[in-house]
């Protein structure tokens, strides 16, 4: 047990006993946790995935534990790398004041950011809404054309597309102009299934 306590990272220590003492207080029959340790050849620091078993006797003392661990360094760099990639890009939307969509064609849902709202002068309770909410804010003047933009993307089953078009806030009745860059995603029959889009 010594031996493999020294392996453990020190920050993850706590937390690794915690749960392993617990486990066996309990008298549960599984572990499994997530957490570095230090190669004792190198003493490079590797993150592991441990599962075990625990077996009691008769009177519900703890026996042994057997177990299994793999090396999931590279899956923890990915999310690492993954997450910072997230919070440099929420950092550049907020820093450019771009509220970001996403809407389900089939349904009809639309799911607007924070800052999407803001921009529409919508309440967030709208965050979570419909197609017609976000058409209701476009300018009369301008509803066929963006329609139209729209409509012709699917026909020619384009990935990408952009329109600028006045919008009419919800909450003030302000005129501002916007411009809405989208992705949309098909399915195999060439169905226009989801927009995503800034």
């Amino acid at each position: 047990y010594e031996d493999w306590r020294e392996r453990v990272y020190p920050e993850d220590l706590p937390a690794v006993e915690a749960l392993f003492w617990g486990t066996l207080e309990k008298k549960l029959p599984d572990w499994h946790i997530e957490y570095r340790i230090v190669r004792a050849d190198d003493g490079e620091v590797r993150w592991i995935e441990s599962n075990h078993h625990v077996f009691y006797d008769a009177q519900g003392a703890p026996l042994r534990t057997v177990g299994a661990v793999m090396d999931i360094t590279e899956r923890k760099r990915s999310e690492e790398a993954l997450k910072l990639g997230e919070e440099r890009l929420s950092l550049a939307l907020k820093a450019g004041a771009i509220g970001t969509f996403d809407l389900d064609i089939p349904t009809g849902k639309h799911f607007l950011t924070e800052k999407a709202c803001a921009i529409f002068g919508l309440p967030l309770s709208k965050s979570t809404s419909a197609y017609e909410d976000w058409r209701r804010c476009i300018h009369p003047g301008d509803v066929s054309d963006c329609e139209a933009k729209i409509q012709d993307a699917y026909e020619h089953r384009l990935e990408e597309f952009s329109v600028q078009y006045r919008i009419l806030r919800a909450d003030t009745g302000e005129l501002r102009w916007v411009e809405s860059t989208v992705r949309i995603f098909y399915d195999a029959e060439g169905a226009p299934l989801r927009l995503i889009g800034t």
